[in-house]
């Protein structure tokens, strides 16, 4: 998930987007998001769809 993580926090750049505006976007928090981006914590399928639908 390490990964993944990283490609995530690597594309919520590429956009200009802060941890706290993508977590608003998504509807969770920026610890969550922060965790998430680290490896520690799972997406589900719900972010995932956002996720897709914001980066295309």
């Amino acid at each position: 998930m390490k990964k993944i993580g990283k490609r995530l926090q690597e594309l919520r750049e590429s956009k200009g987007l802060s941890q706290s505006d993508l977590a608003s976007y998504l509807g969770i928090s920026q610890p969550l998001l922060s965790q998430i981006e680290s490896g520690n914590r799972n997406l589900n399928l719900s972010l995932l769809d956002k996720l897709c639908s914001l980066y295309g």
